[in-house]
């Protein structure tokens, strides 16, 4: 008894010891958090080498994952996993702290782009908005991912609006740096729609707020939309201010590319040529293949076939390699695509059958009604369709006999008036004459209708390329080679197509073009994602885009391809 005051205040220090404990690693926490926008690299070493995890509270654990993510990110390191991110993103979903939650999902969705994860990617910024944090900085970075997502998507709608958004939570805490970068961004959206005025907009209000070391690029980007628009005077004024801002010698590039371009439509092709070639030293396939084609182009004009021949070789090389490229990165997406739909459905199956389990006995004494009630809906459903169909037969074959009569009645009435005229020639002569011709006119093209479309389509049911691509196992292996003898053979059975397409669309571009090709080829909208490599919804809103080209021009369309089908 005489020890029990003894062991009560040493479990007491034990007890404040271990408290006061906490207090050290908080102070560390928050100085990392202090540094981690001035001095990231301090915030990392600070974080990887003076805290000891295991020694953390639950909280401080999950700060110090969302923060050592952080780091990592702001020093451009590589995350090899998302194990550390998963555990703040745990955390803060069980806690009331929207500011950590919404950054937490934020880094996730980081993590989860840099490793080619697009989609997850982009719910876990859906979450991170959805979250209620406040941070504009944080908030703009979002939004501004999201947009690019979009991008890479080709769902430009989509983009377009979540930049806006990022321009705006940048407005609110004054950051003009990297407004720019946004506004250049939605200058390049713009022009991949096609609207240069507006990408011209962006560019020149990226210039209003960009930096020394971003102003190059802008210049560079909006001298070439105004090569586009043929105003050449100020597509000079900013290629020459970029070259004269391209710091950094690999960044000149790009620069020599647009001014050998301008250089050719100004009609001096001595100084295209001179940037042009200058251009060839880049690092960058895409720029060095731009500059091969661009110089083939200086050859064609003045006539130097040999260098012609050599250019354009090296040009397909680069861009056969491109291509190559794109195509690997094109399956990696896919692959990304597929995996990530196997885990949701894995994830949903999960879920139904754990609801199953629940309601077993609700569903074994309702199950009898159940089934009664759905017979009957399928056979009223079925009754009601076999109805329709008989009445569709029946209004076809009306149709056909009306055609019939009409046919029949024309011959009789030829027969009169080819009666009439091997009489006595009289004054009516002639309009039985045209008469005759009207009838016998009329019964052509009677026997003529949809007989020629049908024959033409079934021309190219019957080709070897349409059941290539009508087989699924086929798509993931289709080649440049394949699209053009699809074209190719589209092109040879409906001569007139591209022709009607480019009057109908006078400015399309290439792929909205090879889309018009596919629904000709009767390729389902989930075949064309699989070949193109881009989302359904992608698709969907290159279809959308593409109608609304042709409403715009005065057609009264409402589905893209009834008009698509109906050329021939």
């Amino acid at each position: 008894m005489k020890n029990k005051p003894v062991l009560l205040l040493l479990l007491f220090a034990v007890c404040l010891f271990s408290c006061r404990e906490d207090a050290p690693s908080q102070a560390l926490l928050d100085q990392a958090e202090a540094w981690m926008n001035e001095h990231p690299d301090s915030a990392l070493w600070l974080l990887e080498n003076d805290i000891l995890p295991e020694r953390l509270s639950a909280r401080q654990q999950a700060d110090w994952a969302l923060f050592l993510t952080q780091a990592r990110d702001k020093n451009y390191q590589t995350h090899a996993n998302d194990s550390l991110i998963r555990l703040a993103v745990d955390y803060y979903e069980k806690q009331s702290n929207p500011e950590r939650l919404m950054t937490a999902y934020y880094y996730r969705g980081r993590i989860c782009q840099d490793h080619g994860d697009a989609l997850q990617a982009q719910e876990f910024y859906l979450k991170a908005l959805d979250a209620g944090g406040t941070d504009h900085a944080i908030l703009a970075r979002i939004c501004n991912n999201l947009g690019m997502l979009y991008t890479y998507q080709e769902a430009y709608e989509l983009a377009l609006p979540q930049m806006k958004r990022a321009i705006d939570h940048l407005q609110q805490i004054g950051d003009s740096a990297s407004q720019a970068f946004v506004l250049r961004d939605m200058g390049r959206t713009y022009y991949q729609m096609d609207s240069l005025e507006q990408a011209i907009a962006s560019y020149q209000q990226a210039l209003q707020v960009a930096s020394a070391s971003s102003r190059a690029s802008v210049m560079q980007e909006l001298g070439s939309c105004f090569i586009d628009t043929q105003q050449y005077d100020s597509a000079y004024v900013y290629i020459s201010a970029a070259l004269q801002n391209s710091s950094h010698f690999h960044r000149s590039f790009p620069v020599y590319l647009t001014l050998g371009k301008y250089y050719i439509e100004v009609g001096n092709t001595d100084s295209a040529h001179y940037y042009l070639q200058k251009s060839l030293d880049s690092p960058t396939k895409n720029t060095r293949a731009s500059a091969y084609y661009h110089l083939s182009r200086i050859a064609r004009q003045n006539q130097q076939w040999e260098e012609l021949s050599l250019l354009k070789d090296q040009y397909e090389a680069l861009r056969d390699s491109i291509t190559e490229q794109n195509h690997a990165e094109s399956i990696r997406r896919m692959q990304h695509l597929y995996d990530y739909k196997l885990v949701e459905n894995e994830a949903n199956l999960y879920k139904y059958k754990h609801l199953a389990s629940q309601r077993k006995m609700y569903v074994l004494i309702l199950s009898s009604f159940l089934i009664a009630f759905f017979c009957l809906l399928l056979y009223i459903y079925f009754h009601k369709k076999h109805n329709e169909w008989v009445d569709r037969f029946q209004s076809l074959l009306n149709k056909l006999e009306e055609k019939e009569q009409e046919k029949a009645s024309n011959k009789e009435r030829i027969q009169d008036l080819e009666e009439s005229l091997t009489m006595e020639e009289n004054q009516e002569d002639d309009l039985f004459l045209l008469e005759k011709q009207i009838l016998e006119l009329k019964n052509s093209l009677i026997d003529l209708e949809n007989k020629e479309k049908q024959e033409l389509d079934a021309l190219l049911h019957n080709t070897s390329i349409y059941h290539f691509y009508q087989n699924t196992a086929n798509l993931g292996t289709i080649t440049n080679e394949n699209k053009m003898e699809l074209i190719q053979t589209i092109d040879m059975i409906y001569p007139a197509f591209k022709t009607t397409l480019t009057r109908i669309l006078p400015v399309i571009s290439e792929k909205e073009l090879e889309l018009c090709y596919y629904i000709k080829a009767e390729i389902s909208q989930a075949n064309i994602s699989k070949i193109s490599a881009v989302s359904v919804s992608g698709i969907a809103m290159r279809q959308k885009r593409l109608l609304d080209k042709i409403q715009n021009r005065g057609f009264d369309a409402n589905d893209l391809k009834r008009v698509i089908r109906a050329i021939y």
